[in-house]
């Protein structure tokens, strides 16, 4: 006797081999989207802790209209007081063409190493740059250090749209809509914001090199990105194959652990202030 199964309220049946075909369409479909890509990514953060929301909406600050973010990561601490946010905003490409991020010389000479570090809020920005000015042993400062190697630009060779400058749009307004404070309170509102790019195909970066062009395959690659959103937002975008995401993964708890040492002294201030107006 062939096996049915009932669809719905309806009464609807599908037999057992028509189950496992449309099974394997829905795959086969799944296969064709980006869906694949950002499960994946997801599950990589998933695994090594991290507070993930997929498919998060925000408040896009410039055209006052929600706007998706492909993932959210948040890694938790013991001790959150909920004044630091440290989020790496994700947004997941997968296509059929390799990826080409131009590697400048001298992309962040004129940079000042927080502008090109993340997207902050400006309480953010004002605690981080007033504890680095007031460490007179430069300590601090090692988080921020910059690699003097840096692209400039991200294009997606052989294809006929701009999906490197749309795709680095994207990531670093997602950053902006999520560290701007929703409303002012008597609490700082200090938030940080990593962006990232995930993709599924190749990465190179392109170089002048002694009066040549060399283009070379690597993991992962970084380049610096600015827009105004509507006021001036740089920062350097991280873009990754996602055969290598767990690393940077794991690198951002680091960092996320490192700066809220550092901020640690300024949350207890404010958390006392507040109690003292109270």
């Amino acid at each position: 006797m062939r096996k049915q199964i009932i669809l719905g309220g309806g009464g609807e049946f599908m037999s057992e081999e028509n189950k496992d075909g449309v099974e394997a369409s829905i795959k086969k479909w799944l296969k064709e989207t980006g869906f694949p890509l950002e499960m994946q990514a997801a599950h990589v953060f998933n695994e090594l802790g991290y507070d993930v929301r997929q498919s998060y909406v925000v408040k896009d600050i410039q055209e006052d209209k929600p706007r998706e973010i492909d993932i959210l990561a948040k890694y938790p601490f013991e001790l959150d007081l909920g004044i630091t946010k440290i989020f790496c905003i994700l947004e997941c490409k997968s296509s059929k063409h390799p990826w080409l991020v131009f590697d400048g010389e001298n992309t962040l000479s004129s940079y000042n190493m927080l502008h090109s570090f993340a997207i902050m809020s400006p309480d953010a920005f004002s605690a981080i740059s007033g504890i680095l000015f007031s460490d007179k042993s430069r300590k601090s400062w090692e988080l921020f250090q910059r690699s003097p190697k840096c692209g400039y630009a991200l294009r997606q060779p052989f294809s006929d749209k701009d999906t490197g400058y749309t795709a680095a749009m994207n990531v670093l307004k997602a950053c902006r809509n999520m560290v701007e404070p929703p409303q002012k309170t008597s609490l700082p509102n200090i938030n940080v914001a990593f962006p990232i790019l995930v993709v599924d195909k190749p990465i190179f970066e392109c170089a002048y090199v002694e009066g040549e062009l060399v283009v070379k395959e690597v993991p992962h690659s970084k380049f610096l990105f600015s827009s105004y959103i509507p006021d001036l937002a740089v920062s350097r975008i991280n873009i990754v194959h996602i055969d290598h995401l767990d690393s940077f993964a794991k690198h951002y708890i680091n960092v996320a652990t490192k700066l809220r040492e550092m901020l640690a002294e300024t949350e207890q201030n404010a958390m006392e202030k507040a109690k003292g107006r109270s």
